[in-house]
């Protein structure tokens, strides 16, 4: 049975270690992480990473409390960002209240002001409960009692309160409202964690690393790495009383079905449009920044275009809008800026498909360094698909080309360069 990290910081480990540690998962019996994120920059790794290795990391996006709360303007700019890419949020987290910064201070005689904290959370549990989406809970002790008194005032009943640590009284409130827990390697040697998962519904439960967070003692690792979630689900089962396989199973599916996980069963999104398909089995194509599913999409649609044998030559477009909604830092940088020069002739200066055909082959015997273009987060509301699902005809045509204005309206920062390019190089242009 394979298991879930359901908390893990993988912004926080180096790019290397990212990479080795998802490569290996299969290998592991660890399935999937769930990713969380500290503030925008956070969210925007995270979504990196799991374009990057769909299916293996579930996104999380929020501000975490353990650190200055952000101006109004930061903060409107991260929930307008988690707005637009909701899509893509199995939750909203890390978010909560700064129990440890709050302690260190008050340790030092410092002042430190909650209530700025608890308005940040509150706003963040606000964009989760209209977005529909899960929490994930940093909020231990006795800031436990505010934040569920947060999550009754704004109706917010799928909550995860990560590594948690707080009194009996709490405990058994979160437990009638149905709120999900998850622990933690150091159940092996902590007593109180080891009397919270007697205490908790194995329903509850799930299991987590919170890495990197280095652990001492029996877990003290160079790395912390998924698969000591393994150990952790032994110990539960220990303590429950229960099988590991039994355990395992049981918390795999609790993660499952908190997350919404299954919504998407046997789907895979795309690194490069975020459109979710049915997996095939293939590993995403790297050279089109493409999942394999996707690339079937283009050469149904190629075919359709070629069959058709318009005099406008649809697929010049089709091929353009594809090669900029799928820009990646793998892709030879020529194609990209083809596909943003196309898109630009087409939508900008009418161009048929045979035009923009030959003006990319003059273009392409002039000695020109291309550069390498990349998206600033895109926020792509129709793919391929939407194309292909049109009715052939008039129909798919008004899609393509709807299809190809939202892709050219998501690459506006390389608006003037390929205006600069084609007024320099082209004629007519």
């Amino acid at each position: 049975m394979p298991a879930i990290d359901a908390h893990i910081h993988l912004d926080l480990y180096n790019e290397a270690d990212i990479a080795a540690i998802l490569d290996r998962l299969p290998q592991t019996g660890v399935e999937a992480v769930v990713a969380v994120s500290l503030h925008l920059a956070s969210c925007r790794a995270t979504q990196t990473w799991k374009r990057r290795y769909p299916g293996r990391v579930v996104a999380a996006y929020g501000y975490h409390p353990e650190q200055a709360v952000p101006s109004a303007a930061e903060l409107d700019e991260l929930l307008a960002w988690m707005t637009a890419h909701a899509a893509e949020a199995a939750a909203i987290g890390e978010i909560g209240l700064p129990y440890y910064s709050r302690k260190e201070a008050e340790s030092k005689g410092e002042p430190f002001e909650l209530a700025p904290y608890i308005e940040l959370l509150d706003k963040q549990l606000l964009l989760a409960h209209r977005l529909d989406k899960p929490v994930v809970l940093h909020a231990v002790y006795e800031d436990a009692t505010i934040v569920c008194d947060l999550l009754e005032r704004r109706s917010i009943r799928k909550a995860h309160f990560h590594w948690f640590k707080g009194p009996q009284d709490t405990v058994r409130r979160m437990i009638a409202a149905g709120y999900y827990i998850s622990i933690t390697p150091d159940v092996h040697d902590e007593p109180d964690i080891r009397e919270l998962v007697r205490a908790y519904p194995l329903e509850l439960m799930m299991v987590e690393t919170d890495g990197p967070w280095p652990y001492e003692g029996a877990y003290a690792r160079p790395l912390t790495e998924p698969a000591m979630v393994l150990d952790a689900i032994r110990q539960i089962a220990a303590l429950k009383g229960l099988s590991p396989e039994e355990t395992a199973a049981a918390l795999y599916a609790n993660t499952r079905r908190f997350y919404a996980l299954d919504a998407d069963s046997g789907l895979v999104p795309c690194p490069g449009c975020g459109a979710k398909l049915p997996d095939n089995g293939q590993p995403p194509d790297e050279r089109y920044n493409a999942s394999a599913a996707c690339l079937g999409l283009s050469g149904e649609l190629a075919a359709y275009h070629l069959e058709l044998a318009a005099p406008d030559f649809p697929h010049q477009m089709a091929v353009d809008a594809y090669g900029a909604q799928h820009a990646g830092a793998k892709m030879k940088p020529i194609r990209t800026a083809f596909s943003l020069i196309g898109l630009y002739l087409a939508l900008e200066k009418g161009y048929t498909g045979k035009e923009v055909q030959r003006a990319h082959m003059q273009l392409a015997g002039l000695n020109i360094a291309w550069p390498q273009l990349e998206p600033l987060n895109p926020v792509y509301t129709l793919t391929i698909r939407d194309v292909l699902q049109a009715a052939p005809g008039e129909a798919r045509a008004i899609a393509l080309h709807n299809w190809a204005d939202d892709v050219w309206r998501n690459w506006e920062h390389a608006h003037d360069w390929a205006q600069q390019i084609c007024a320099q190089h082209l004629q007519r242009a």
